[in-house]
């Protein structure tokens, strides 16, 4: 496998910090993909902020919302170990951090903790989206010994007849005991991963009423956020109406800031690619700056600043290009985002948190 340069010595370990120099070091590596975005530049002087790294397509669960619901046909497995530890040489040292997770259950892997553990070890911030129906104690005390930073459950449904009508194969009750396992066991630490649980925006009524009552079932545990999340169509992968004629088109930020690699090591510019139709090449023989800038990527970028989503056969039928606007950014989801990429998810960021 090719590899791209050395981690830059010491580098990780100060923007993993809690202090002003980390603030500093972060809000410039922001700044530059601000600028770029604005400008809608093609070739980014600059590394990914974030990657998006797949244990595993396979998933335990055939969720309405989700393409792994649908019946086309593809091809899966899991990420071998030592490849996920040469996209971890080639990373640290420039991300923020991981998000290790795409389109199965990391869980579902055998090395998660050994991965976790790994990107740790070299100074890079893991977060994990997790179903949460395959969380044990002990996985949980694994987990948090290995350094994970962030995770965040996935929980759509706040009563049980919703729940398991769209999270099919999963049990509401026993889900639920398991987050409050994982938050049990990361209160007796002391310490842990900032931990969230996300729900879809179903359109239920009394939502209030539904969220307050499913929180209860947390009460004096230390969970960081509960957040409601708009519907998607995954790219155009399923058939949503997500009602796009109610805003504007604008840019998506992704392709300025993040990249995918599947579990095979096929990089994606994008976290929608469900079916990765949109390669950059295969980490196996091409390293990641190289695709960050290739020539596909600098022309992904070109159409989507200049308004010509046609022209990206991943990007024509995505939803995620009409949203709301806040200070001529995607505001979906900028919020905790700029949040992360600032503060990292050290003491400093569970202070704010606690402080909001």
């Amino acid at each position: 496998m090719a590899l791209a340069g050395k981690r830059a010595c010491g580098q990780a370990s100060v923007e993993e910090g809690d202090g002003i120099v980390s603030l500093i070091l972060r809000g410039k590596k922001l700044y530059r993909a601000w600028r770029s975005y604005k400008q809608g530049a093609q070739f980014c002087r600059y590394h990914p902020l974030r990657l998006w790294v797949e244990p595993t397509n396979h998933c335990n669960l055939k969720c309405t919302m989700c393409p792994n619901g649908s019946e086309e046909p593809m091809h899966r497995g899991f990420m071998p170990l030592n490849q996920f530890k040469e996209i971890i040489n080639q990373a640290a040292g420039t991300i923020n951090d991981i998000h290790l997770c795409h389109r199965g259950e990391s869980l579902l892997h055998p090395d998660i903790v050994r991965m976790t553990a790994y990107a740790h070890s070299q100074g890079v911030a893991v977060r994990l989206n997790t179903n949460g129906t395959l969380m044990t104690s002990e996985l949980a005390e694994d987990l948090i010994e290995a350094g994970l930073s962030f995770i965040s459950f996935s929980f759509d449904g706040l009563e049980q007849e919703s729940y398991e009508k769209i999270r099919r194969g999963a049990d509401f009750h026993d889900t639920i005991c398991r987050i409050g396992a994982f938050l049990e066991t990361k209160a007796r630490h002391g310490h842990g991963p900032v931990t969230v649980i996300e729900a879809l925006d179903l359109g239920e009524g009394g939502l209030e009423m539904k969220k307050s009552e499913f929180l209860s079932n947390f009460k004096g545990l230390p969970l960081d956020a509960f957040r409601v999340k708009a519907m998607h169509n995954w790219g155009g992968n399923i058939d949503l109406d997500a009602g796009r004629e109610s805003y504007s088109y604008v840019p998506c930020s992704n392709i300025w800031y993040a990249m995918v690699i599947g579990w095979d090591g096929a990089i994606s510019p994008c976290p929608q690619d469900w079916y990765f139709r949109e390669t950059l090449g295969n980490i196996e023989d091409m390293p990641l700056m190289h695709a960050w800038n290739s020539r596909r990527m600098m022309s992904i970028r070109h159409a989507i600043a200049g308004g010509h989503p046609e022209r990206v056969d991943i990007c024509r039928n995505c939803d995620l290009l009409w949203r709301e606007v806040m200070a001529g950014l995607p505001r979906l989801n900028l919020g905790p985002f700029l949040t992360e990429q600032l503060l990292g998810y050290g003491k400093l960021r569970r202070l704010i948190g606690r402080a909001k």
